[in-house]
């Protein structure tokens, strides 16, 4: 881009110096759009009346040019926040060229520092820009969806919540009505080199199978999201037989890190973890006193996973019940990483969804002893046991016959589906039993509002026919 020099000539009747300051800011203005640095390295340096009529006109500051080719980023974010701030009021202009995709996330940090309604239009260009995503009304962005070393269609994946094999393939087409920022990445960046991002959903996704975001490095990033209310990660549950020599070894030996630092997210509501061996390391190393809705999805294994840096903790022997399981690593390890997450932060738990996602049975007594409100509790494909239902049944105090006693006191809505080992007699017992309680004896919460039992081999017609009138006025659905 040329660069600009600029006289201030002596004063004639027919001088610049004459025109009123309404034309010398058009001209300004003008020159800004040619040369973005030039309010500041130009203009202001000719003399001191330009000088005062550039610092003190928000529209020659409204178009925030960024160049990673030509200056550090770290000066790129000094200046997008620098010209944010002499807009003002005024509704600005972003133009980026990036020298590498990673730089694009960079450079776009200190626009989310700060909930900006002024953000009016974007534009991108460089090398390897395919890797963006965004919807027109940029000033309203509130989503931010990064896939590490993905495309469109991953940034699509990561915008949607869902993984590309189901069905998502392009971005273009997406009708999203969320305002949502996709962006590619070939790595988290670290949390010293972006600006905290104050947007309250953020989806990351590994685009690939061979692709691995460390915790470390997730929860490092997710400590520059101080506002975060959703938060989705989707990962790969592959195992990996051979590394770069061809020589057989179980790769998620990687997994195995340091002792990382608890990250504090206290607006945290939502999450959702999805297809990720690192489960126990996520759950044990965030704080969310306010968590609402946990959903589990895909996380079982039927291969070991490597020692965690916290082995030894409470809970964390052998399952005395010897219950049955296809995926007794992965878990032990969400169990216990549930267990550290309501130690430390006795969330309010409301919604507990487990989609091939499993527990011990000491992992499902301990969250049912501890989630006093959770309300909905789901859980699909699973190898649950009589032993696990029949922790919802009504109890008693002590050995005699104090009070009695509901784990989940406000547990209303129940949904199983495809958990083939429960049985219908366990199933039937329990659900009656608890519906005749939570009637006659209000034990700290409602009645039931919906079961669904669907696809339990071992639930059977008359299971359902003897189930349905105890229930009351619940929605009860089974198939058999």
């Amino acid at each position: 881009m040329p660069r600009i020099y600029l006289e201030c000539p002596a004063r004639t009747p027919t001088s610049i110096q004459d025109l009123p300051s309404e034309v010398l800011i058009e001209i300004f203005t003008y020159l800004a759009h040619i040369d973005g640095l030039s309010p500041l390295t130009t203009v202001a340096s000719v003399c001191q009346p330009w000088r005062s009529i550039v610092f003190n006109a928000p529209s020659v500051w409204r178009l925030i040019a960024l160049d990673s080719r030509a200056h550090d980023i770290g000066a790129l974010q000094t200046h997008a926040l620098y010209w944010m701030t002499k807009s003002e009021p005024l509704e600005f202009d972003v133009e980026v060229n990036v020298a590498e995709r990673d730089d694009i996330l960079l450079l776009l940090s200190p626009f989310l520092s700060q909930p900006q309604k002024r953000w009016r239009s974007f534009a991108l260009t460089g090398p390897d820009t395919h890797g963006v995503y965004l919807l027109q009304n940029v000033g309203r962005t509130t989503k931010l969806a990064i896939s590490v070393r993905g495309d469109s269609g991953s940034i699509a994946s990561a915008i949607l919540g869902i993984p590309e094999e189901d069905g998502v393939k392009d971005s273009v087409n997406l009708d999203i009505s969320q305002n949502t920022l996709g962006v590619a990445v070939n790595a988290l960046p670290s949390p010293s080199r972006i600006h905290p991002i104050y947007l309250t959903i953020i989806h990351i996704c590994d685009a690939l199978p061979e692709v691995y975001t460390k915790p470390s490095a997730l929860l490092a990033f997710l400590t520059a999201c101080p506002n975060l209310q959703q938060f989705v990660f989707m990962g790969w549950t592959l195992r990996r037989d051979k590394d770069e020599d061809g020589d057989d070894q179980d790769d998620h030996q990687t997994f195995v890190e340091e002792k990382l630092p608890v990250v504090y997210l206290p607006h945290l509501q939502v999450l959702r973890l999805r297809s990720t061996c690192s489960t126990r390391t996520i759950l044990s190393r965030i704080h969310t006193p306010t968590l609402s809705e946990l959903y589990l999805t895909y996380l079982n294994v039927d291969f070991p996973l490597p020692p965690h840096v916290d082995e030894g903790d409470e809970g964390d022997s052998d399952d005395e019940s010897g219950d049955f399981s296809r995926s007794p690593s992965s878990d032990r390890a969400t169990g216990m990483g549930l267990r550290k997450l309501i130690k430390r932060s006795n969330p309010p738990l409301r919604v507990l969804d487990m989609d091939c996602s499993d527990m011990r049975t000491k992992d499902f007594r301990y969250v049912f002893d501890h989630l006093h409100k959770l309300e909905e509790f789901s859980i699909v494909a699973s190898d649950l046991s009589d032993n696990v239902i029949r922790l919802l049944a009504p109890y008693y105090e002590s050995s005699g016959r104090g009070t009695v006693k509901l784990r989940v006191p406000r547990l209303g809505v129940l949904r199983l589906f495809d958990c083939i080992r429960v049985s219908g007699d366990a199933i039937l017992e329990t659900l009656s039993r608890r519906a005749e309680v939570m009637v006659n004896y209000h034990c700290g919460g409602g009645t039931f509002r919906e079961v669904s039992i669907m696809g339990c081999e071992r639930f059977a017609q008359i299971h359902g026919q003897a189930l349905r009138p105890r229930l009351g006025g619940a929605v009860f659905r089974y198939d058999i």
